[in-house]
C-alpha cells in the first residue's frame, strides 16, 4: 500500500504541472492513473474492513472523476461540442456536490477553487431554459443492500457512506407524471434545444474565452451586471427583445431597455496549492 501513497505524492505535482501548460492528453491519462490506484487503495481497504480509509479513498476517486469530467468539459468546447460539454460539466458539479457534502470530515486539495471554477464556468453557456420530468417510481430500491429504501430491513441513508460506497437510489419501473419548462432545474442536462437548434454563435463568448487561455485550469470569476441602455430603430420595425411587437409599442416607449452584462475577471493561476500529500 506505501508504493501506491508515493506514487500518488510524486505524481500530485505533475497534475498541475500539465494543466498549467495546458497538456490535456498528458493531463486525462495521468488521471485516469490516479483514479484507477484510488480505487486499488479503497479495494484493499474494504477487504480489511477499514470503513473510515475506505471512505476517504472512495472521495479521492471521485475527487479525480471530478477534475477528469472538468478538463473534458473545456476540450470539447474547444472543438465546438457545446452541448456534450455542458453534459460533462454537470457531471463534475454532481461529482462536486458529493465531495462538498463530507469535505469537513475528509481532506482533499482545492476543493474551494473546483468549486469556484465550475460555478463560474456554467455562467458562460447561453442555456437558460431547461425540462424537468417528473415522474412515479414502483420501485426504489438502496444501492447498499437491495431493499426498498422504506423496508424497515434497508439500514442505509440515502447519501451517506458506507465502506467505500455512497447509498444511492435505485429507481425502477417509472410512469411519467409531468414535464415542466423551468429555469433553475435540480437536473440542468434536459435543455430545452431551439426548433433550430443553437448555433454556433451563441457560444461565441465561450468558445472565444476557452480558446484564448492558455490553461486548463481557468481560475477566473465570470459576475453577470444588469445595466440599461437606449437602443435608437425605426418606430415600426420588430422589436430586438424578442417580443414580436413593434418597437413602438413595446421597448421603444422605455427611456432604456434592460440587458446582461458579463464581466469577466483573471485571477492568479500561481496562487493554486499544489501542496498536498496523501496521508
Amino acid at each position: 500500500m506505501n508504493v501506491e501513497y508515493k506514487m500518488l505524492n510524486m505524481k500530485f505535482k505533475l497534475l498541475y504541472y500539465y494543466a498549467n501548460r495546458n497538456l490535456y492528453n498528458e493531463l486525462m491519462q495521468l488521471l485516469k492513473e490516479f483514479i484507477d490506484i484510488s480505487k486499488k487503495i479503497k479495494e484493499k481497504f474494504i477487504k480489511e474492513r477499514n470503513e473510515e480509509q475506505a471512505n476517504s479513498w472512495y472521495l479521492h476517486e471521485i475527487y479525480f472523476e471530478m477534475f477528469k469530467f472538468y478538463g473534458q468539459t473545456l476540450k470539447l468546447i474547444n472543438n465546438n461540442e457545446f452541448i456534450e460539454s455542458w453534459n460533462q460539466l454537470q457531471n463534475a458539479l454532481d461529482c462536486l456536490e458529493i465531495l462538498e457534502k463530507f469535505e469537513d470530515d475528509y481532506t482533499l486539495p482545492d476543493l474551494l477553487f473546483f468549486k469556484n471554477q465550475l460555478i463560474e464556468l456554467e455562467k458562460l453557456y447561453t442555456f437558460r431554459v431547461f425540462f424537468s420530468v417528473g415522474a412515479i417510481f414502483k420501485s426504489i430500491k438502496c444501492s447498499i443492500c437491495g431493499y426498498q429504501v422504506y423496508d424497515i430491513r434497508c439500514k442505509h441513508i440515502t447519501g451517506q457512506l458506507y465502506m467505500g460506497k455512497l447509498a444511492q437510489r435505485v429507481l425502477a419501473e417509472a410512469v411519467l407524471d409531468e414535464v415542466s419548462i423551468v429555469t433553475n432545474p435540480y437536473d440542468k442536462r434536459c435543455i430545452a434545444i431551439p426548433e433550430n437548434g443553437y448555433e454556433n454563435s451563441q457560444f461565441e463568448i465561450l468558445k472565444m474565452f476557452i480558446s484564448n487561455h492558455k490553461h486548463i485550469l481557468l481560475c477566473f470569476k465570470a459576475t453577470v451586471y444588469i445595466k440599461y441602455k437606449k437602443e435608437v430603430l425605426s418606430r415600426n420595425v420588430q422589436c430586438t427583445c424578442g417580443s414580436d411587437k413593434k418597437y413602438k409599442y413595446c421597448c421603444g416607449s422605455l427611456d432604456k431597455r434592460k440587458y446582461n452584462h458579463l464581466h469577466i475577471d483573471f485571477l492568479d493561476i500561481h496562487k493554486l496549492n499544489d501542496e498536498f500529500c496523501f496521508d
